[in-house]
């Protein structure tokens, strides 16, 4: 699941359904960013290798248990990604309802945000959403096309996209959308890079990091946002990325001391993720792409020969401990 949260750091809020079901051109030519990642300023974690019980009352000081409110128009399916903004939730079920629903901060249903379908204001799929105080940007990957509405579900406008994106975030202001790109190989302009900076009509503003070996999938969670910060962490890479100012820094980097992927790995398997699998997965320790953060703990989540653990790293002492997910 995604999740994004206002003040993300000061509180986790866990949310119970009761469910039984539970300038405008494509490929033009615009600013491109620093091909390199700037690593100067990161903080190098050591992976544990050996499992520990945590304090979990240490690392959530303050919890808030909602429970939503559920009839006809409001079950929720699957929770594919959770977003907190002004005292609202905002849920989306991307594969089951395939809808954007609103909640308050009780839990009662207050709308829905767009509906599926091809007329104005739908979309075939709601891939992914990112919400400000004024504006909820809706991406369907593949009606290829932003939807913007107001926080009361009410349509203002929609943006068609000329070129391919997995995933959508926003800075804490929504002033920037960022984006991970998709398979524009027969964009010349745009290829290979796995970043994209868009306005609010689709223009793309800035192009952040090319890499032809990059994988070519996504982890459906390669963007998140945390308070006024965009993270990206992309799946068997070793490190977690800040995006800021049209470039990659890397905010953390994961030592990992034993079986870790060759560095070269994406050059190896020429960027084909299937060769990968058959080549790597079975015997190594990588991490996942899951990643979370509080003011004092960053969670990691690490594979070991195709087992899944949750690595806490404690910012203060500089530990960590490795948990069986």
């Amino acid at each position: 699941m995604k999740f994004r949260c206002e003040a993300m750091n000061r509180t986790a809020v866990i949310v119970i359904t009761c469910i039984t079901a539970g300038y405008f051109t494509g490929c033009g030519a615009p600013q491109s960013a620093d091909h390199r990642i700037d690593e100067s300023r990161a903080t190098t974690i050591k992976i544990a290798t050996s499992n520990d019980t945590p304090d979990l009352d240490s690392i959530v000081r303050n919890h808030k248990f909602t429970r939503l409110e559920t009839s006809e128009e409001c079950l929720v399916g699957e929770v594919y990604k959770l977003s907190c903004r002004n005292k609202k939730y905002y849920i989306l079920d991307r594969h089951l309802q395939k809808a954007l629903f609103v909640f308050d901060e009780e839990g009662k249903f207050r709308n829905r945000i767009g509906r599926r379908g091809r007329g104005p204001g739908e979309f075939i799929e709601p891939t992914d959403f990112i919400v400000s105080d004024s504006t909820v940007t809706v991406f369907d990957m593949f009606g290829h096309k932003l939807l913007y509405y107001n926080p009361d579900g009410t349509f203002i406008r929609s943006v068609r996209l000329p070129y391919s994106i997995y995933e959508i975030e926003s800075g804490g202001d929504g002033s920037a959308i960022y984006a991970v790109g998709g398979d524009n190989s027969k964009c010349d302009s745009l290829k290979n890079y796995e970043l994209l900076e868009i306005g609010p009509e689709g223009d793309i503003r800035a192009k952040v990091y090319k890499n032809k070996y990059s994988m070519d999938f996504s982890n459906k969670y390669d963007l998140q946002g945390f308070d006024e910060d965009v993270i990206y962490k992309k799946a068997f890479r070793p490190a977690v990325y800040m995006l800021r100012d049209k470039k990659l820094y890397a905010k953390y980097i994961f030592d990992i001391p034993s079986h870790a992927l060759p560095g070269d790995y994406e050059k190896l398997c020429r960027g084909n993720f299937e060769r990968f699998i058959k080549q790597y997965r079975g015997e190594y320790t990588y991490f996942n792409g899951q990643f979370w953060e509080t003011d004092r703990y960053a969670g990691i989540g690490i594979t070991a020969k195709r087992m899944p653990y949750l690595v806490v790293y404690d910012k203060d002492t500089h530990r960590t401990i490795r948990v069986r997910d």
